[in-house]
């Protein structure tokens, strides 16, 4: 299904084109949501419209609140029905997730929608369409997981189970374009996972002709650490091309920061690389968050929120 398939899917619960459009994209990055994000899908000052989104999405039970102690409340679209009228009844979006994985799946949100100009490829078939029918590369160079049946008789095979934000530029037509994987790292102080990550993606990086990473973090303490990180793989991917290679290889690394949303006295966006940090976790009381006493802590307040920029290292 194309978005604009979707979306009309979605208006047939009775929202609204503009509400469609923004429950579509949530579901597909992540699952989750914040009000502000919305707002700021939206481009409006906090009000009633998210409010009425809200409200449509609870009643219809697409949209369950989890409330953090600060009173942040987080949105998780888990309705199957939601996920089958956009022909994913099998996206794992739907299940509820650890603290850290929700706020990882907030700020690839929040990298989204401050980069709305790009080509997203967002679920797992657009991603085989592109790599493997538009590109030729075949299924076994990309990264991907095997699960098994709890009896051991069946299995089935997923790629980019990540779901980190892959993308093309919005506006190339060029046969084999820049090909944008970001890595989401909610840790603090160093990387986490984030070697691992290159090296399940390795044998794909190899066979492309260039490739960008987007290493997206809250602490800018992280990026010469991811630097080191993403050397080592690259180096070896490109000594790897050959039979199935697009053409010659480059790679980049790209970091991303949070920026304030907040005017400066001349009205410019006012951009911090020590964005302050508030706790947006589960309640206690809350079903998924029994037995955890770990909140998810993510930059920007509920009003004004963070969003990305970039620079080359």
């Amino acid at each position: 299904m194309t978005n604009e398939e979707r979306i009309a899917a979605i208006q047939k619960f009775g929202y609204t084109e503009r509400e469609a459009a923004f429950l579509c994209l949530a579901a597909l990055h992540g699952g989750y949501f914040l009000r502000r994000q919305y707002n700021t899908f939206l481009q409006h000052r906090p009000g009633g419209t998210a409010d009425r989104l809200i409200e449509k999405a609870v009643i219809q039970g697409h949209v369950r609140i989890h409330e953090s102690p600060d009173r942040t409340f987080i949105y998780h679209i888990r309705a199957k029905s939601l996920f089958e009228a956009m022909g994913e009844e099998d996206n794992r979006n739907r299940r509820w997730r650890r603290p850290y994985s929700v706020k990882v799946k907030l700020m690839g949100l929040d990298f989204v929608l401050a980069h709305s100009e790009h080509r997203y490829l967002a679920t797992e078939t657009e991603k085989l369409e592109f790599f493997v029918g538009a590109l030729g590369l075949k299924r076994e160079w990309l990264p991907l997981r095997i699960y098994r049946s709890r009896d051991g008789r069946t299995q089935t095979t997923r790629y980019f189970v990540d779901k980190f934000p892959l993308f093309l530029p919005g506006a190339s037509s060029a046969p084999a374009p820049v090909v944008t994987f970001c890595y989401v790292d909610g840790n603090l102080g160093k990387p986490a996972g984030f070697d691992t990550h290159l090296l399940e993606y390795r044998q794909l990086f190899g066979r492309l002709e260039s490739v960008q990473v987007v290493y997206v973090s809250t602490d800018q303490r992280t990026f010469a650490k991811g630097g080191t990180h993403l050397s080592a793989p690259l180096r070896d991917a490109g000594s790897k091309v050959g039979e199935g290679a697009v053409g010659s290889r480059s790679g980049s690394l790209t970091r991303a920061l949070p920026r304030s949303r907040s005017p400066s006295k001349d009205g410019r966006p006012r951009v911090s690389t020590n964005s302050s940090l508030t706790d947006c976790g589960m309640s206690s009381g809350s079903s998924e968050a029994q037995n955890t006493r770990n909140f998810i802590r993510y930059g920007g307040s509920t009003e004004t929120g963070p969003c990305f920029v970039e620079c080359k290292v």
